[in-house]
């Protein structure tokens, strides 16, 4: 068995598709491009030699998303067997490591205040002048959102060091939008890559010259190893109590709308005990590490119920020697799994994987799937749900290809197929857009899919030969990593020493094909007890209080985004206890849709009837009232607005939320300044723009937002906009 503990043989994140290793047996010289290259050489007589690409894909991933573009490229590249590494990784590599690669390709991504994701912080600070392959060539993805300041600012950093380092920029660098949804950026950058280093005329020399020396391309297989279970028999006795870092100590229901046909809406307030070693300050966030819920795991593992009963058999579950007491708590618990005793034994069994490739084996080398159990990997490990276009089409790509080379016919199969031809797999991002939603809204998870298609790909058949044609390595070497989830702090740590809040609001909504979609970390963070513990750390913000109590203040919210601003105002209100002089005003605007769902209602009126804050809410859906958004109320209080916006006493205004709204509230804004500031639109939008550089107009928002409004001033046939203007317009 393999010790993994006392000689690990992995890399931090690597890739199924990864089989280079020049960091350890495997050094430049004998890379597999120049063995193939070598070998295609001598095949002929050394008539001619095919330049294959020696390819490193570098990538910088604080959530995850960079990383599962980083892994989609490497498959896209699979026939060259390209080298994917942290960029972290690559600062470690040596001079004659990095010159074997002919091309690198990078995609990072920007954290915190500009600054690149923790594994890839090293690459920045290491000189690679003179350390790269002669006319290297290399390509960069930065991904980020314009909704905040240094857009993309760590691949900005990057591109620029390779051009210092005199490598040759084959694409320029592109940024990829998370603010306007960053997908279809990722995908067509992929194929543009592809194209450029492995053109089609290339790609069929190298297949047709593999086919001359006899190798062929066969696509890798993957087979779990169980490993011996040792003491290790009763491992589903351990306590889940104990797995975390802040444990809960309230979980509050501040709203729930139970009796929606299509959604089941809540709102709830989670406070975790601090411990001793972590601080935060006002405004940043809480990064969680969600949990699957045991129903999905349940679902996904009985599935591979046929792989799993027999590796129970093979790992000699029945000759177990239990006590009567662990027996009937193994039943118990399989009962509440939905699985059998056998099953349930043995997904709790640590496992490595082998991947199998070209008559070679080796240890598949992604961290998070050597040394576990299966249930502690689907649990915590992998992300269950379609959410990543790239992984969906790679995953749907490698199905489809099992299905051709058997003859399987059924009706299952054939509905299978019509899906995938109805997405058009080879098909561009936006013409098949639309198309995969609609996929998505029919199996929302890989186990909704799963359960619809399990007769063809998880069951034995003849045409299969008594094997089940997806295995269960298959697929965990393909589902992305489960990403953390960052909430805004709903507290002070001036003001609760000893605790942190947040607010979440629980997703669980009917799609459009009539399936039940449930949040995985909100749902997880809902069903906390106090007692029970959550991995999660503290991320920094830039979204702080003013520094200055003078300062006016405008804080502007919809649903959970008043989270943040609880804080500010626990703080205020602290400081006003002690004298209120001096203090400028403070505006809060809020919207929902009822009294119903005026969290934290009671506090905010207090606080109000004290002086700390002026309210202005916003009500969509209260009975007897008009309907009003928070940009209504904005626009209510325009004139006053524009006096304080306009003010020399620089004030701040804060926007939490969805992004979108905080994109109506930027448009409301602009035209109020244009109907009592008597500005132009060109100069309401510099105001703002002047207000953001100079951190006076700060944002905390998520989803998509709409094309920001600086777009559509440049749209407008008779505005003149001369070329100075025009650059200031694109960059806001």
């Amino acid at each position: 068995m393999r010790d993994f503990k006392k000689t690990p043989l992995y890399d931090y994140c690597s890739d199924p598709w990864r089989v280079l290793d020049l960091g350890g047996s495997m050094n430049a010289a004998t890379s597999v491009a120049d063995s193939i290259n070598t070998a295609a050489h001598s095949s002929e007589g050394g008539n001619s030699l095919l330049s294959l690409p020696n390819i490193m894909i570098a990538y910088g991933s604080e959530t995850g998303t960079a990383e599962a573009a980083a892994s989609s490229l490497a498959r896209n590249f699979k026939i060259c067997r390209p080298a994917l590494r942290t960029l972290n990784d690559v600062s470690k590599l040596d001079r004659e490591s990095l010159q074997a690669f002919t091309h690198i390709a990078i995609i990072c991504s920007t954290f915190g205040k500009g600054e690149p994701p923790k594994n890839a912080m090293n690459f920045f600070s290491v000189d690679l002048t003179g350390k790269l392959n002669k006319g290297a060539k290399f390509a960069v993805l930065a991904l980020g959102s314009s909704l905040y300041p240094d857009y993309c600012k760590a691949g900005k950093d990057a591109d620029n060091k390779m051009k210092d380092a005199g490598a040759v920029q084959i694409s320029e660098i592109t940024c990829a939008d998370s603010a306007h949804g960053d997908q279809a950026t990722i995908r067509e950058w992929t194929n543009r890559i592809k194209k450029l280093i492995l053109p089609d005329s290339l790609h069929a020399k190298i297949k047709t010259k593999n086919s001359l020396m006899g190798r062929g391309y066969f696509e890798p297989s993957y087979v779990i190893q169980w490993q011996e279970s040792g003491d290790n028999s009763n491992t589903w006795l351990i306590d889940e109590k104990s797995d975390g870092s802040l444990q809960c100590v309230a979980n509050t229901e501040l709203f729930e709308d139970a009796y929606s046909v299509v959604s089941a809406r809540s709102t709830r307030h989670i406070e975790l005990e601090l411990p001793d070693d972590m601080s935060y300050e006002t405004g940043d966030h809480l990064s969680v590490a969600p949990v699957n819920e045991k129903d999905a795991v349940a679902r996904f593992c009985n599935s591979f119920a046929h792989e799993l009963e027999r590796a129970a058999v093979k790992s000699s579950f029945f000759a177990l020697k239990l006590d009567g007491e662990t027996r009937r708590d193994l039943v118990a618990k399989s009962v509440g799994l939905s699985c059998t005793p056998s099953l349930f034994w043995q997904i709790h069994q640590p496992f490595y994987i082998d991947c199998l490739e070209d008559g070679h084996q080796s240890l598949h080398t992604q961290k998070h799937l050597i040394n576990t159990s299966l249930v502690e990997v689907l649990r915590k490990g992998l992300d269950l749900s379609f959410h990543s276009t790239s992984y969906l089409i790679d995953f749907l790509s490698m199905l489809l290809r099992k299905l051709d080379k058997v003859a399987i016919s059924s009706a299952t199969a054939d509905d299978f197929r019509a899906e995938v031809t109805s997405i058009g797999l080879n098909d561009d991002f936006d013409s098949r857009n639309e198309r995969i939603k609609i996929f998505i809204d029919k199996y929302p998870t890989i186990v909704d899919f799963l359960e619809g298609f399990e007769e063809i790909f998880c069951r034995p058949s003849a045409e299969t030969k008594g094997v089940p044609l997806l295995s269960l390595a298959d697929v965990l070497v393909l589902i992305p990593c489960l990403k953390p989830r960052q909430y805004s702090i709903s507290s002070s740590q001036a003001i609760s020493p000893g605790r942190i809040s947040i607010t979440t609001g629980v997703i669980n909504f009917v799609s459009n094909e009539g399936v039940w979609v449930k949040g995985v970390c909100s749902n997880y963070l809902a069903g906390l007890t106090p007692g029970q513990y959550v991995d999660a750390k503290i991320v920094t913000s830039s979204f702080r209080p003013p520094n200055v109590n003078s300062c006016p203040v405008i804080m502007i919210s919809t649903g959970t985004g008043l989270g943040p601003f609880m804080g500010f105002l626990q703080e205020r209100a602290d400081s006003m206890a002690e004298s209120n002089y001096g203090f400028g005003q403070c505006h809060l605007f809020f919207g929902c849709r009822s009294d119903e769902e005026f969290i934290y209602s009671d506090q905010i009126i207090q606080w109000e009837s004290e002086g700390i804050v002026t309210l202005h809410l916003a009500q969509s859906r209260q009975k007897e009232h008009s309907k009003k958004y928070v940009q209504d109320a904005l626009e209510d209080y325009g004139e006053e607005l524009v006096s304080l916006l306009m003010s020399r006493e620089r004030t701040k205004v804060y926007i939490c939320g969805n992004a979108e709204m905080a994109d109506d509230c930027s448009d409301t804004c602009i035209d109020i300044l244009k109907k009592y500031g008597q500005m132009s639109i060109l100069s309401a939008t510099q105001l703002l723009s002047s207000m953001r550089i100079s951190n006076r107009w700060e944002l905390d928002v998520w989803g998509q937002a709409k094309p920001h409004v600086a777009v559509k001033i440049l749209q407008r046939p008779r505005l003149a906009v001369n070329k100075s203007q025009r650059n200031w317009i694109s960059n806001f």
